[in-house]
């Protein structure tokens, strides 16, 4: 069969060029007219929502003006919008260059057209230029107002530090602002920072919260403070009206003329402390002049010092407007007038970085009035240097001098490994009454104090006046929970050295730390008498020169000395009978829990220690899983042949389990003699180098380590020849456990 296909060819037409110009063409003739009337149909459409969401928001501020009253700041407005759910922190209209504006005067919003007109559908006309307020995040010019719509601006910029304006304006940050040539009325409201006026021809409301206010000039017209001011509001020239439900902390007038200035206080609650002046002709004018409606308990007539004043965050230094202090800068402010007593008070918590001084360290040198901590906290550097031993908030306090509703954070060392010392107290000397009320003392970051110098106390290391011969100081309501550690063997926990002729007082003064050390007295470290002694002392008359009531141990408080009493750890009368009487009273009711001791440590008998004929310390550790260091100290006491001058340097020096420490004590004149006998010198210090004036050196020999004395060079303060007659050396090694706790101890 033959089968035949047929073929058919068909052939498809396409576009010619023509056909595509002539489609392309009326693609474009449509787009023109199409995407134009769609363009406009989506703006039209933006814009009425846009004109709906304000007027949603509109309704929302007038049923909160009902309840609420009309809102006198843009963040007023901002809250009352949020209630209904409106987030309008931005404010920022779908329309593209499209603002809204905030109409103070009528409590409404407006849109306004990318040209500045109002936008259509709107049915309400908003007020003239100086009532309008904008938002906007960059920093303002002083044209910014001037070249928009709104005579305002609320600046939502946290990180802008300062601003200079003309205008009304609002912050959202701690920004300080100055309104510098406005006028007439002006709303100005701040989130912190401070708030300067030189605007003679303004009138000024003020809200929100400013540090501080300084009015240079608001001339005939006035300042209105409606708002809270936490420290002092500064008046040279104007008219000044504290409203009602206003907060002001202070209120100082530096002008010279009582015809510069006038002071309305509206209520006595708005003004914290007082209105005083800088001029004598203004101070005394407060009570009887009409320029000045100032409550009759808010009259300081004292004349202030306006300058020392403006060191600090507020107040004038008198005891119902003590200065406040913000920061580290405003505490080294603190200057010592010796003809009276100022007064502080602290408003933060300060972390302080640096001392001050040479030679002594110290926060503040000389001291005399009244700090108020007012619960704040105050932490302590560590030792600036590794041989300086004076490290205090203050290096005197003088008559009078109260500290008082204080957190105390003193910083110390990670480890015991450390070879240096932590001595850090409040007071280094108290050169006349103080009182120490409501302390509380703790480690700062966990560390551990570490004290290698006699004398040291944790609130003060000397309770004497040395210029009159007496000395009273009252603790009381203090508690310590600083864990301490030390090698010294006069320490106190809380004086150190006291004069027995003084009247001290301790009330309710408890320990919950652990303290550890080799001659720990809980009162006192070291009686230092000037004009008498406890040896001589009855009972009666010991009870009422430290007079104790309500003072407890809930801690942890160990002592190696065999001979020391508990609670003067040094003193001239350990076998006086009056004084043992009253330390045994004492025992009965010191330590408060079944946990809390005071106790005298005993040495385990396999821990020894040997000296041979050369003058080598050989020393046998005991196998003690508690044990985690060992510590060598060498206590030696010196005193000179040319007067009564005398003292003592006390080196320690860590070593772990490991290594086989020696000691030996010789008049070797330098390291290349240590060197010339075959050791190896890993560290040395130089007299000139050591605060106590002695040195020595660790030296190694055939894996044996070796600390050297040297004797010479000795530097005792206040004597022409010193030498070391009479001088003698006592050694002891300490196990300690990981907290820092001693476990065990020998002497030699």
């Amino acid at each position: 069969m033959d089968i035949k296909f047929k073929n058919k060819n068909r052939q498809g037409k396409g576009f010619t060029i023509v056909e595509l110009v002539i489609v392309i063409a009326v693609i474009g003739i449509l787009s023109a007219i199409l995407i134009p009337t769609f363009v406009g149909l989506v703006n039209k459409a933006s814009v009425s929502a846009d004109v709906m969401t304000v007027k949603n928001i509109n309704t929302q501020l007038k049923i909160s003006e009902e309840t609420n009253g009309k809102p006198e700041t843009f963040s007023q407005m901002l809250s009352a919008a949020s209630e209904a759910g409106y987030d309008v922190n931005k404010l920022n209209p779908t329309t593209d260059g499209y603002s809204i504006v905030w109409d103070m005067s009528q409590n409404l919003l407006f849109l306004y057209d990318k040209d500045g007109n109002l936008a259509d559908n709107q049915a309400e006309t908003p007020s003239s230029k100086e009532y309008l307020w904008s938002m906007t995040t960059e920093t303002p010019a002083e044209t910014l107002a001037e070249n928009s719509v709104a005579g305002n601006v609320y600046l939502n910029n946290d990180s802008v530090k300062s601003v200079t304006v003309s205008y009304g304006i609002e912050v959202s940050g701690n920004t300080n602002v100055t309104l510098n040539n406005a006028t007439g009325e002006i709303v100005v409201c701040l989130n912190g920072g401070e708030l300067t006026v030189n605007s003679k021809n303004a009138t000024v409301k003020s809200y929100g919260t400013k540090n501080a206010v300084n009015v240079e000039a608001v001339d005939a017209n006035s300042y209105y403070e409606y708002g809270t001011v936490n420290g002092n509001v500064y008046l040279k020239k104007g008219h000044l009206s504290i409203e009602n439900n206003s907060h002001v902390y202070a209120v100082v007038i530096t002008a010279s003329s009582v015809n510069d200035v006038m002071v309305d206080v509206k209520n006595a609650s708005s003004v914290e402390t007082g209105v005083a002046a800088t001029s004598s002709e203004v101070a005394s004018a407060l009570a009887n002049n009409s320029n000045f409606n100032i409550p009759a308990d808010k009259q300081v007539t004292e004349v202030v010092d306006s300058e020392t004043a403006s060191k600090y965050a507020g107040g004038f230094g008198t005891e119902i407007s003590p200065y406040l202090i913000a920061d580290e800068s405003q505490f080294n402010s603190i200057t010592y007038i010796s003809s009276k007593l100022q007064y502080f008070k602290l408003i933060n918590d300060i972390n302080f970085t640096k001392y001050n001084g040479t030679g002594d360290y110290y926060i503040v040198n000389r001291f005399k009035g009244v700090l108020d901590g007012d619960g704040h906290s105050i932490t302590l550097p560590l030792n600036p240097t590794a041989d300086t031993i004076w490290n205090a908030l203050f290096n005197n306090t003088y008559y009078g001098t109260i500290l008082k509703n204080l957190n105390v954070y003193y910083t110390g060392f990670d480890s015991l490994n450390e070879n240096s010392q932590s001595w850090i107290n409040l007071v280094s000397n108290t050169k006349g009454s103080t009182t120490f009320e409501n302390i509380n003392l703790y480690n700062a970051n966990n560390t551990i104090l570490k004290i290698k110098g006699n004398n040291y106390g944790l609130l003060a290391s000397y309770a004497w006046d040395t210029t009159n011969g007496s000395c009273s100081n009252n603790v009381i309501n203090c508690n310590n929970y600083a864990n301490m550690v030390s090698t010294a063997v006069k320490t106190g926990v809380w004086f150190g050295g006291f004069d027995t002729s003084a009247v001290t007082t301790f009330t309710n003064v408890n320990n919950y730390a652990q303290i550890n050390g080799n001659a720990i007295g809980y009162f006192f470290g070291n009686e230092s008498y000037l004009e008498g002694s406890f040896k001589n002392y009855t009972l009666d008359e010991i009870k009422s020169h430290i007079v104790i009531t309500d003072c407890y141990n809930y801690g942890v408080i160990t002592t190696t000395s065999g001979n020391r009493a508990h609670y003067i750890g040094s003193p001239s009368v350990d076998y006086s009978e009056a004084y043992t009487q009253w330390e045994e009273e004492l025992d009965k009711v010191f330590n408060k829990t079944a946990t809390a001791s005071f106790t005298k440590l005993t040495h385990s008998e396999d821990f020894t220690a040997s000296v041979d004929e050369n003058g080598i310390i050989s020393i046998n550790k005991p196998q003690n899983e508690k044990i985690a260091i060992y510590k060598i100290v060498y206590n030696t006491m010196y005193k000179s042949s040319v007067n009564d001058a005398h003292g003592s340097f006390a080196l320690t020096l860590n070593f772990d389990q490991q290594t086989n420490y020696k000691a030996k004590f010789d008049n070797i004149s330098g390291n290349e003699t240590l060197e010339s006998e075959g050791y190896t010198v890993i560290s040395s210090v130089s007299a000139s180098e050591s605060s106590n004036g002695f040195a020595y050196s660790i030296c190694s020999k055939e894996g044996e380590s070796t600390i050297y004395y040297v004797f010479n060079n000795i530097v005792i303060p206040n004597c022409e020849s010193p030498t070391l007659a009479n001088s003698s050396v006592t050694i002891t090694v300490y196990a300690y456990d990981v907290n820092g706790n001693i476990v065990d101890y020998v002497r030699v």
